[in-house]
């Protein structure tokens, strides 16, 4: 890790998990970090660290705040922008997370489990009898909720580092991709469609970035009469309409939502989910575990602490 701009600063660790026990180990042996919030210059958190404007106002000469996810949910960016703090993440790092996999294939994951119809019957209560004709609800009634991959339509709102990665996982497989981004991507090896096409597909997976743009935008518009029968989400939960997802839910009993960012629901959101009889058991959620392996907070630790450096390098010569 080089460190060699940052002999002057002083790093303030916002809380246990903020950093591996390895960046740690060698910021201290390198006497960077500081026990003393006024003499911070540096704050580094996590996704899970909730930065507000009162927990910032203890610093007086803090000039960075590095954040070591590609989001910023958790960080007030009003008070830092009134107060000249700058901020770095990992959003522009693009081609030192493709070093990264344990996201995108958390997402392959989700998508199989989808695709396979992996719900409360199979991860729920041990102590329960499992049900296999619940399950498997063969009759002239209803149909067999269970797919082969190579017979499903997956449609992938955002085509970028993790929507890519899925995409190349599940045409091996034998699926049809089709996608919808901001525009449509040179040499795409899958069909471009529009937003409200999405919906012609079995299964949608949301994985594109959260701005103004991309608030609520899977809408009533996407999912009114529409074939999709499962939802997972990698991206944020801003992302969804709930009041269309929740229509969409009690639609069937086997329309699936799968999660791993339930933990950036809204006020708004939980409240429309306590007013409604949402059925618990159509949504499994992974607790924002996307990014975790044993290996990927340590290169992510590398990678933000790197380009500061860089930076602070830049600056000063």
């Amino acid at each position: 890790m080089n460190l060699s701009s940052l002999y002057k600063e002083k790093f303030w660790i916002f809380s246990e998990t903020s950093i591996t026990q390895y960046t740690k180990k060698i910021l201290e042996n390198n006497n960077l970090i500081t026990d003393n919030k006024k003499e911070a210059t540096i704050l580094i958190c996590r996704f899970e660290d909730r930065v507000t404007s009162s927990y910032l106002r203890s610093f007086c000469s803090l000039k960075y705040l590095v954040t070591v996810t590609t989001g910023t949910t958790h960080i007030d960016l009003d008070y830092l922008s009134k107060n000249g703090i700058k901020l770095l993440t990992l959003f522009d790092s693009k081609e030192e997370l493709l070093k990264i996999k344990s996201s995108s294939e958390h997402a392959v994951l989700l998508t199989l489990c989808a695709i396979k119809r992996v719900g409360s019957y199979w991860i729920g209560p041990t102590n329960k009898k499992s049900d296999r004709k619940s399950y498997i609800p063969i009759n002239k009634k209803l149909s067999h909720p269970i797919d082969e991959i190579s017979d499903i339509k997956l449609s992938i709102l955002g085509l970028g580092r993790i929507g890519s990665y899925v995409g190349k996982a599940f045409t091996f497989l034998g699926a049809k991709i089709i996608y919808n981004d901001l525009k449509p991507i040179v040499n795409s090896d899958y069909e471009y469609v529009q937003l409200d096409k999405l919906n012609s597909s079995d299964v949608l997976l949301i994985s594109c970035d959260l701005n103004k743009a991309s608030r609520n935008i899977i809408s009533k518009k996407v999912l009114e009469k529409s074939n999709i029968k499962s939802i997972i989400n990698i991206a944020r939960e801003e992302c969804v309409d709930y009041a269309a997802l929740i229509q969409w839910l009690k639609l069937s009993k086997y329309n699936y939502y799968y999660t791993d960012v339930f933990d950036s629901i809204s006020r708004e959101q939980l409240e429309l989910i306590n007013n409604s009889k949402f059925v618990e058991s159509q949504v499994i959620k992974t607790p924002h575990v996307g990014g975790l392996s044993k290996n990927s907070f340590k290169k992510a630790d590398i990678i933000v602490i790197e380009k500061l450096n860089q930076i602070i390098e830049q600056n000063n010569s």
